[in-house]
Parts: C-alpha cells; structure tokens; sequence
C-alpha cells in the first residue's frame, strides 16, 4: 500500500496530535500524583497547631502512632508505635518551641526501658540546657522530670550506655537496638 504525500502528511499529523495528547495526559497524571513541593503540607500544618495547643502546662502529650506528639522527636528515635516511640540507638533528642509567652520549667517524662534478662536496671542519661541527670531505669513504667531553662525553643537529650536487640538476648524477635520507649510528655511552666 503507498500513500501519497498529503496522505503521509495527515498521518504524521494525526500520530503527532495522538502523541501529544497522551504525554499531557500523562504529564497531568504525574504531576497530580507527584504535587510539587509548596512548603509543609496542610497535614503538617494541622500537626503543628495541634502540638502547640497541647503543649499547655501539665498537658500530657503523647508520642503514639498518629499523635502530634511524634513530631518533638528527632535522631535515635524509630516509627512511633501504638503505645509510645522506642529510641533504637545510644543517643535521642526531643526538640519543640513553647508556645508564645510560655516558659517551660521542666519536662516529665514517662518511660519504660528495655531492660535485657540478667541485667536489674539499665542506665540513661538525660540532659537538658541546665540539668543534667545519670539515672538508673528498672524494668516497668516510670516517670522523670528535667528542670528546663525557660526559653521557648528547647532540646533534650537521652543517652543510654548502650542498646541491645531483644533478639540478641532470646527475649523476643526484634531486630532493633532498643533503649528506653518514650510514652508521653508534660510540660511545667512558670
């Protein structure tokens, strides 16, 4: 079959409009499905209202699955679970900023260690810009409180001597290196 020239023309045209009305389509796929980046998200934003609002005095905050708390965690800490976030390392950090006016005095923390068998207690070390604390943590819950120096940005540090996988000591199945699972936060303002 041979085609004359205008007909080659009007093919060429027809496959070149089919061509680009697909790459559109698929351009306009990509780009819904891919948005470009605007800054933080309304789900970001939403978080951090609400994070704000619950960091009222004595208002506990909690690091749970799906809980604002989760975004006060920085480096050492894995996925927040449904009962608090384990920090999977030697080292963490809590960071947050008060809100407007406040001067936060001291954090309590809730905790429970992961105490390997054989061992009665393990040790962590918590810090913060004026307190500075070595404390033995025994298998069970427990809570404890850092003195914080009023400023509204603020950071605490955790250390533990070191992190063991329930695996390596035949407890349980979990390949992380767990130190102390962090529950929930209050804050105590002046």
């Amino acid at each position: 079959m041979r085609f004359s020239r205008a007909e080659l023309g009007r093919i060429g045209a027809v496959r070149f409009l089919k061509t680009t009305l697909v790459l559109g389509l698929l351009m306009s796929l990509l780009i819904a499905a891919f948005p470009p980046d605007d800054g933080p998200s309304i789900e970001f934003a939403e978080a951090r209202s609400t994070l704000q609002a619950k960091l009222q005095p004595e208002w506990p905050v909690s690091f749970n699955v799906g809980e604002p708390g989760v975004w006060l965690l920085q480096d050492g800490f894995d996925f927040s679970e449904s009962d608090g976030t384990w920090m999977t390392g030697r080292t963490g950090a809590l960071r947050f900023r008060a809100p407007d006016g406040a001067s936060p005095v001291s954090i309590r923390l809730d905790l429970i260690p992961f105490v390997p068998p054989g061992l009665a207690f393990r040790v962590m070390e918590l810090s913060s810009s004026i307190d500075d604390r070595t404390i033995q943590l025994y298998p069970g819950g427990m809570s404890l409180e850092l003195a914080l120096n009023g400023r509204q940005d603020q950071e605490i540090l955790l250390a533990c001597e070191d992190a063991v996988s329930p695996t390596s000591s035949g407890e349980a199945f979990d390949l992380r290196r767990l130190c102390v699972k962090v529950l929930q936060a209050s804050l105590r303002y002046e």
